[in-house]
């Protein structure tokens, strides 16, 4: 069995590609033959939701699990910003897989973050996890590499099968396998780091 799988972003507004081919190899999350995710980074700040707001609109008549990647809640990721990114984005806050972000660690170890999606975002001592979606399997990580204890092959994160640049990880070979994260990783397998 074939199954389609719809794969949106929104970026600033929106980019689509659309993805197909993946043999079903896992028994699907969602007993639907199309897995939507659908997503963006850098969402809410309280001094402009226009955009938040923008962006919510659309998720409203997007089916599907949706991604947030990484400083949700500008702009240091306080309790008071989190209740803005709930303004717009938190009502799809149910089928939501966070990613953290910098902006997130501007608080307390991005303590509000963690309160805020609670076991949607993975264990607080680590902000990685994986997940399934239909026959994908979606890779969310911490590129915040301090507060993940590191990024490196050496590292927990590393050594877990969720770190792309480490050389034990065991990813399916099959094209039905993402990664999520606020920060891009460069070709060498290290993290593009903000000055």
């Amino acid at each position: 069995m074939r199954q389609n799988v719809s794969f949106l972003v929104l970026v600033s507004l929106l980019g689509l590609a659309e993805i197909e081919g993946c043999a079903s190899r896992r028994v699907p999350v969602k007993t639907e033959s199309t897995a939507v995710l659908v997503g963006a980074g850098d969402i809410a700040d309280c001094r402009d939701l226009s955009g938040a707001e923008a962006t919510a609109k659309l998720l409203d008549k997007i089916p599907g699990t949706v991604m947030a990647v990484g400083d949700l809640a500008y702009p240091d990721g306080t309790a008071a910003n989190f209740a803005c990114y709930d303004r717009t984005w938190g009502r799809v806050k149910n089928r939501t897989r966070p990613a953290v972000g910098n902006h997130e660690f501007h608080s307390a170890d991005a303590t509000f973050y963690f309160q805020y999606f609670g076991q949607a975002a993975g264990d607080p001592g680590k902000g990685y996890y994986s997940y399934e979606l239909g026959t994908w399997h979606i890779v969310v990580l911490n590129s915040e590499c301090v507060a993940a204890g590191g990024c490196d092959s050496a590292s927990a994160q590393g050594k877990s099968r969720s770190h792309p640049a480490s050389a034990s990880v065991k990813l399916p070979t099959s094209p039905c396998a993402m990664l999520s994260q606020a920060t891009p990783i460069l070709p060498d397998g290290e993290f593009l780091l903000e000055p």
